[in-house]
């Protein structure tokens, strides 16, 4: 009985040092993907580098929407903006990919003049 015991309890043991050192290259690969940030989808209907710019954004934030809905989102979304200018920036950084964007409107009495847009700045992928 002892003796299947420490059988089995070995067996296991090598097939977990198997394991370790045969994924242990892959760990940091796989850590860095999981800790990807990822644009919201909202932002990913780009089609670089024909089409750099987010059509769904600025059906979303149209002509007449409140520009405190725009800058609640961009807020939300860790957008950076300088001090009132009407764009803001923000980069995803991730593997396999890391992406930035610019977002870029126009107002008036708190409402939007015209579409927002977001286009894509920066785009690279492994």
């Amino acid at each position: 009985m002892v003796k299947k015991f420490y059988f089995a309890f070995g067996a296991i043991s090598l097939v977990t040092i198997c394991l370790v050192t045969v994924t242990w290259p892959a760990l940091p690969m796989a850590s860095a993907v999981a800790s990807a940030e990822n644009p919201p989808d909202i932002l990913r209907d780009f089609d670089w580098p024909n089409d750099r710019r987010s059509h769904a954004f600025g059906a979303r934030f149209k002509t007449g929407t409140e520009e405190t809905d725009l800058l609640e989102w961009l807020r939300n979304e860790h957008f950076v903006r300088k001090g009132e200018a009407k764009f803001a920036v923000r980069r995803y950084e991730g593997i396999p990919c890391t992406i930035a964007f610019e977002v870029a409107w126009r107002s008036k009495d708190g409402q939007l003049t015209e579409d927002a847009t977001a286009h894509v700045t920066n785009y690279a992928c492994l």
